[in-house]
């Protein structure tokens, strides 16, 4: 993994960032919103961006699956309870804004590059709990098999659901607003 400035690249092989397991970093029943701006090397595999497991009965991930769509999930006592999928493919080679937002009220939302797209999987169970207790990993998704291959110059996430226009403005570069930051 080497970072040549604001950011990481990651090899497809081994290279994974590692968090230590915190309760800061469970979702819990609220809403959620994971962001990155990553540039995939190759498309013919998945490729993981972000995951939050305990084990893979209980994980929330945002990752491509082979046929590069994006996908975001969330499994707990093994059964998925939310999941959304952009089914069409993402390109090697391309910066991509990518998010995920949860928004328990209404519905699950992805984005690239600050437009919402039409999801060909969209299901969600509002009283779903993410209370894994394992550690958050960056470059890895897709039940823990999914390492990422690429560049990635941020990953957040959001104990709350961004609105249409925050993540349009924090795909284009916008300064985060004050009210978000620790939340």
């Amino acid at each position: 993994m080497l970072s040549g400035g604001p950011g990481y690249w990651f090899d497809g092989v081994d290279d994974v960032i590692t968090v230590a397991d915190s309760a800061a970093y469970e979702f819990g029943t609220s809403d959620f919103t994971i962001i990155t701006s990553a540039k995939i090397d190759d498309t013919t595999s998945a490729q993981g961006f972000y995951e939050k497991r305990t084990d893979g009965n209980a994980r929330v991930s945002l990752y491509t699956d082979g046929d590069s769509y994006l996908n975001g999930i969330m499994k707990f006592g093994g059964a998925t309870v939310i999941s959304a999928e952009y089914q069409t493919a993402l390109s090697a080679g391309v910066q991509y804004q990518l998010a995920w937002v949860c928004d328990r009220d209404t519905s699950n939302y992805l984005y690239l590059n600050g437009d919402s797209k039409t999801l060909g999987i969209n299901t969600k169970d509002d009283a779903a709990n993410d209370s894994q207790t394992g550690a958050t990993t960056i470059g890895l998704g897709g039940d823990a098999v999914a390492e990422f291959g690429g560049s990635m110059s941020y990953l957040r996430q959001f104990n709350l659901a961004l609105t249409a226009a925050e993540v349009k403005a924090f795909s284009n570069g916008a300064a985060i607003p004050y009210k978000y930051i620790g939340a």
